[in-house]
């Protein structure tokens, strides 16, 4: 009975402390909106936006959230934040299994790592690609992009390097 009651508190509180962050992103989203305008500022809320479309439960809500954070990093040019939003925007749709609107922002969050030079983020690019591609049984296509992870983490890390083999064994087993 104890032990019953104290993993009803246990999954309670788990569920407040999720609510609470949420809640306090958009507060944090209210006092950004109402602050002076400026680069400072718009890059905090495409990162605010980017934060509470992640810990938004429900599927359409953060789509909004992904949304408003390219349209926000779009208007200001900034090309950083347009990676984190598409980037996230994709890994969104790809849980959906929306796999096609899925590569769609993940081609362009590649693009924009590519711009940058952000080795990690090409490599995150090509393992989502991979993996969305294999699940839309596209497998020529997703181990492409597995190998182009693999090559692209080897020398960077080992941990990066050994996940996206595991995926390239995954998707030759399905």
């Amino acid at each position: 009975m104890r032990i019953g009651l104290l993993l009803v508190l246990l999954l309670v509180g788990t569920r407040l402390c999720g609510q609470s962050k949420a809640d306090s992103l958009r507060r944090e989203l209210a006092r950004l909106e109402q602050s002076r305008p400026g680069f400072a500022r718009d890059t905090a809320r495409v990162r605010v936006l980017c934060e509470l479309a992640r810990q938004t439960k429900e599927w359409q809500a953060a789509r909004v959230y992904w949304q408003h954070a390219i349209d926000v990093a779009e208007k200001i040019e900034w090309p950083a934040g347009r990676l984190l939003a598409y980037q996230g925007m994709g890994r969104h749709y790809s849980r959906k299994g929306s796999h096609l609107e899925a590569t769609y922002y993940l081609h362009l969050g590649l693009h924009q790592a590519e711009q940058l030079g952000e080795a990690r983020y090409r490599i995150e690019c090509y393992h989502l690609l991979g993996i969305a591609y294999s699940q839309a049984g596209d497998s020529l296509n997703g181990l492409r992009a597995l190998r182009t992870a693999v090559r692209l983490a080897r020398p960077l890390s080992r941990r990066l390097y050994l996940t996206n083999l595991n995926d390239i064994g995954n998707t030759y087993f399905q």
